[in-house]
């Protein structure tokens, strides 16, 4: 492949990273997260579609879609959900929260940070670290701290050191870290920690990644000591901890990063006789094409002149392509044209005009009819749609509303 197409096109779907918490789960817990679309707005403003991972760093815990079956995390384990779809992460299978409160995903951070949420049964509290939450408010009885705090003479509760035993390391010592914690302790006595991460790309125009993935993607060990996401996870909790600057870009960096390397993996894994986007890209002259056509989209390719350059007929390729890919060749460069222009609309001051001729188009009238025959309106509406959308995100990503976690 002369291209590296799936960074092409995570780039093309604007794939950027967000926030990290922390959840400390004591048993028995649960914590259950709406559908990405409906709490999007206050995660990631402007994002089309938001994907959720949670990176198991001690102990043990479940993993499953709402009302699906669930799968053991150990540590070291990576669970994504691509599809953004509702789901449950619990100290043990089957448990769901009576009702998923997704105003607390809008509520507004408290001015010292890192907080920590307090929740026995249906009661909720939220204190800063360094000051303790009323026992009785609770019924909160003297307790441990957790691996992510310490307490002082007077039980107050401090932010200590976010090991991890994943790599063997533990970050420095966050006192005054910027990150937030939420405790869900039942009062038992397993206990399990989980990193929590949101990912934003784009859906459409076109995102054939998005389609080739699982509702939910689990990666046994893929954090694992030793191992690059476990070095990732040390270098976020330390990055979280010490609110350097830049830090914030380092985090969302790590992210996408780390996403990249848990699709790898999945790649590397796929069975011989699955099919999608991944399998095309996997695909020695599938994935050959691909890799052209995200290189040149410009370029006025004919399945013959494509075929030449990969080594098939004109006839094998189109077979082998929309067996694996799901549509012919052609089709696919049209609809990948206009997921460039769509990125050249929201990043750059162009006319249309000129996105038309960079995206392989002689007129601007082909290429707005092209464009509304997949996305519904002209480039010209469209483009004014997505940025009228994007700042109303933003605006309403601002508005406090008081709640707290299901």
């Amino acid at each position: 492949m002369s291209a590296d197409t799936l960074s092409e096109l995570l780039r093309a779907v604007r794939l950027r990273g967000a926030i990290f918490y922390y959840v400390d789960g004591i048993s028995p817990w649960v914590a259950e997260a709406p559908a990405a679309r409906e709490i999007a707005a206050a995660i990631l403003p402007g994002a089309e579609h938001m994907i959720e991972y949670h990176v198991v760093t001690e102990g043990r815990c479940f993993g499953a879609l709402a009302g699906g079956e669930s799968v053991e995390l150990h540590e070291g384990d990576v669970i994504m959900f691509p599809q953004g779809d509702p789901h449950v992460i619990s100290s043990a299978p089957g448990m769901r929260v009576a009702k998923v409160d997704k105003a607390f995903f809008f509520s507004p951070k408290p001015a010292q940070l890192p907080y920590v949420l307090l929740q026995r049964g249906e009661r909720t509290l939220a204190a800063p670290i360094g000051e303790r939450p009323p026992a009785a408010a609770i019924g909160d009885r003297p307790r441990k701290p957790s691996p992510l705090e310490s307490t002082d003479v007077r039980g107050r509760i401090h932010s200590a050191r976010a090991t991890s035993s994943i790599d063997g390391a533990s970050s420095a010592a966050v006192e005054h870290a910027d990150r937030m914690t939420a405790r869900l302790d039942g009062g038992g006595t397993e206990r399990a920690t989980v990193v929590c991460g949101f990912l934003g790309c784009d859906a459409r125009p076109f995102n054939p990644l998005l389609a080739a993935l699982p509702r939910m993607l689990h990666m046994p060990g893929a954090a694992a000591k030793g191992g690059w996401v476990g070095h990732f996870i040390r270098v976020a909790v330390e990055e979280a901890n010490l609110k350097r600057p830049g830090g914030e870009a380092v985090l969302e960096r790590l992210s996408e990063m780390m996403f990249v390397d848990v699709v790898r993996r999945y790649l590397e894994d796929l069975p011989a006789n699955q099919t999608g986007w991944l399998a095309g890209l996997r695909d020695r002259f599938v994935g050959r094409a691909l890799g052209l056509l995200h290189e040149r989209p410009s370029h006025g390719w004919t399945i013959d002149e494509l075929g030449d350059a990969v080594g098939l007929s004109r006839s094998a390729l189109h077979e082998r392509f929309a067996e694996l890919v799901g549509q012919p060749p052609m089709q696919y460069l049209t609809q990948w044209r206009m997921q460039v222009a769509s990125r050249l609309l929201l990043e750059s001051t162009m006319n249309v005009a000129s996105v038309a001729l960079e995206t392989g188009y002689e007129s601007e009238a082909a290429f707005s009819r092209a464009f509304k025959r997949l996305v519904g309106v002209p480039p010209a509406t469209w483009r004014r749609q997505r940025m009228a959308r994007a700042g109303s995100s933003v605006r309403d990503a601002t508005v406090s509303t008081p709640g707290s976690p299901g």
